[in-house]
């Protein structure tokens, strides 16, 4: 995904570490503080960007930092879309925890 933004940006940071959706998420929302960022650009395929901007804006309240989700043209399966609608499931839950996670 790192690839796929070519706009000249003031931090770019690419997580590695991150497993999980909610783990990219609290690591997003905690470098944002660190850096005091205005606006975070979240790049991410278009079957994933739902859940994941839902996950990173909770993880950026009260940090006064925008969020703005840039879609790849990665295909979308039906693999994918299943994937993402079983994980919805847990998303409510899962946005407490990056919102309280700082």
């Amino acid at each position: 995904m790192a690839h796929s933004w070519s706009r000249p940006v003031r931090a770019r940071i690419v997580d590695r570490g991150a497993r999980t959706t909610l783990g990219n998420a609290i690591g997003v929302g905690r470098v944002a503080r660190r850096l005091d960022a205005g606006e975070v650009v979240l790049v991410t395929s278009s079957w994933h960007a739902r859940r994941a901007g839902f996950l990173v804006r909770a993880s950026l309240l009260g940090s006064g930092a925008t969020l703005r989700v840039v879609k790849t043209d990665e295909p979308n399966t039906p693999r994918h879309g299943l994937r993402e609608l079983i994980a919805w499931v847990a998303v409510p839950v899962l946005a407490l925890v990056a919102a309280r996670t700082r």
